[in-house]
């Protein structure tokens, strides 16, 4: 998010579906159908094509660690939902943070700098909200959901946050909204849209 903008990042992320879908097939024994790996594919078509199309015709590091995120997000996705399927949602978000504070300690503590003591009011307002809310009480309704209506399925529905990042970039940040994006973003939920009409069994 230091190289791309949000609105960009948010399109590039679309990629998160079809990747949900994958690894809901090889580790959670989902099986979609045809039809919703076509639409799969055809969004990520969509995503890969504005990502290099918005850069110039070359694909910005930004974007190669937005791809990197969204592989590790959706096998996250994945066995969260998997898990869930035993033990309550806010259980399994628990015991990930709880099995992965050895790794943010030592992250946090390997990247420190002393600016980070002086950060302003609204930068810490952001990192409770994110730490709380997004990535804690979230994932309480989100592992459950993801039990509840299937894994890839209920992974299409991530869709929606493209419209919401665009809408709230703009609104928060100041960035431009292009024509190009809003058709970029409109033709990936409508894929996507269709095939959470697809047969998914397990």
């Amino acid at each position: 998010m230091q190289t791309v903008g949000a609105s960009h990042g948010s399109i590039v992320l679309g990629i998160l579906p079809l990747a949900t879908a994958v690894f809901a097939a090889l580790i959670a024994g989902e099986r979609p159908s045809l039809l919703f790996w076509l639409c799969g594919i055809a969004g990520a078509a969509l995503v890969i094509t504005f990502a290099v199309r918005d850069s110039q015709m070359t694909l910005a590091i930004g974007d190669i660690w937005l791809f990197l995120a969204g592989i590790s997000a959706s096998l996250g996705y994945v066995l969260s939902g998997k898990l869930t399927r035993f033990m309550p949602g806010w259980e399994v978000i628990s015991w990930a943070l709880v099995l992965t504070l050895p790794a943010s300690l030592a992250g946090s503590l390997a990247t420190w700098q002393p600016l980070f003591a002086s950060a302003s009011n609204q930068a810490v307002s952001a990192l409770v909200y994110l730490g709380l809310g997004s990535m804690f009480l979230g994932f309480f309704a989100w592992n459950s959901g993801l039990a509840l209506g299937g894994i890839a399925r209920v992974g299409q529905i991530q869709l929606l946050q493209t419209f919401l990042t665009i809408g709230i970039s703009a609104l928060l940040l100041g960035e431009t909204i292009t024509t190009e994006m809003l058709v970029f973003a409109v033709a990936v939920v409508g894929v996507v849209a269709l095939g959470r009409r697809a047969r998914v069994s397990r």
